[in-house]
This record gives structure tokens, C-alpha cells and sequence, in this order.
């Protein structure tokens, strides 16, 4: 609602790239930010065994259960050897300054052992979960009991208002 009042300021003073721009952007942040939010949120304070747990409580098929195990424990791993490579660029002399005068070289210094370690990694990650018994026929145990609070559906029922505020308004 603000970003239409906004845009409707700005196309009465100023060009119509300006109010294009502003609701490409606009548009953009309403639709994806909350998703963004709610997958930092959930990896930042959910353990993976949790995780896997709840997804099996909700009776989730093991063809999704799997793959987001594995993207869970991915996405830190990913951060990290982002973070080992350009430590070890900076060893070598190789920083921003140079992005600068080379960024097709500098894309394939960053880019080419990011993604042969994320193979790697991904591969270990798929055997490690296999491992585990996240493939077995038969239900898992757990030593995690999860249950539904009150909090939790106030919570559901705040948000299903608020997302249905969001379409209808």
C-alpha cells in the first residue's frame, strides 16, 4: 500500500523510469523477502535432527525429507568454503582491487574451487545422510518428541490472518 502512494508521488514529479524502478523493487521485496526472512530464521534456530523430525511427523515423503536434510547441513558448508577461499585469495595477493581490474578472472578464481568443493561436499553430505538410515523403509526412531503448542497455532492462525490481510487488502 505505502509503495503504491510512494510511486504515485514520484511518477507525479518525476519520470516514469523512477516509478518503474520503484516497483520492480517494491514488488520484488514484498514477494520475496518474507521467504528469505522465514529460511534464515529456520536455519538459524533449527537443529537438523529437528528438522528431519518434523518433516517425518508431518508424514513428508522421503523424496523431500532427504534432499532438505542434505540442503540444511549444505547451506553453512557452502558459507564456510566461501570463506576459506577468500582467505586464500588474500594470501595470494588477490582482492577487491583486483575484482576491479580482472573481474573475469577473479569470478574464476572464486567460482571454480567454490563449486568443485560444493560437489564434493554434497556428494559427502548425500552419504552421510544415507548413512544415518534416512533411507530405511521403515519409521526412524527419535529422541526428539515434537508437539504443538498454543503459541505455535496463535501463531499459525496470526499469520494465516496476516497473509490473507496481504492478498485481499
Amino acid at each position: 500500500m505505502v509503495a503504491w502512494m510512494v510511486e504515485s508521488v514520484i511518477y507525479i514529479n518525476y519520470a516514469p523510469i523512477y516509478t518503474l524502478i520503484l516497483f520492480i523493487t517494491a514488488g520484488i521485496v514484498t514477494r520475496f523477502l518474507p521467504a528469505l526472512l522465514m529460511g534464515y530464521y529456520i536455519l538459524k534456530t533449527t537443529e537438523v535432527a529437528t528438522f528431519i523430525t518434523s518433516l517425518e511427523q508431518m508424514h513428508c515423503p522421503r523424496k523431500l525429507t532427504i534432499p532438505l536434510s542434505v540442503m540444511f547441513r549444505f547451506i553453512p558448508t557452502i558459507k564456510e568454503e566461501g570463506q576459506a577461499i577468500k582467505r586464500a585469495m588474500k594470501m595470494r595477493g588477490i582482492d577487491y582491487k583486483y575484482a576491479l581490474l580482472h573481474p573475469l578472472k577473479y569470478l574464476e578464481f572464486r567460482v571454480v574451487p567454490l563449486l568443485n568443493s560444493v560437489i564434493k561436499i554434497g556428494n559427502e553430505l548425500s552419504m552421510a545422510s544415507i548413512t544415518r538410515g534416512l533411507t530405511l523403509q521403515h519409521a526412524r526412531t527419535n529422541m526428539i518428541t515434537l508437539t504443538i503448542r498454543a503459541v505455535d497455532w496463535i501463531v499459525i492462525i496470526v499469520m494465516m490472518l496476516l497473509g490473507i490481510l496481504y492478498y485481499v487488502i
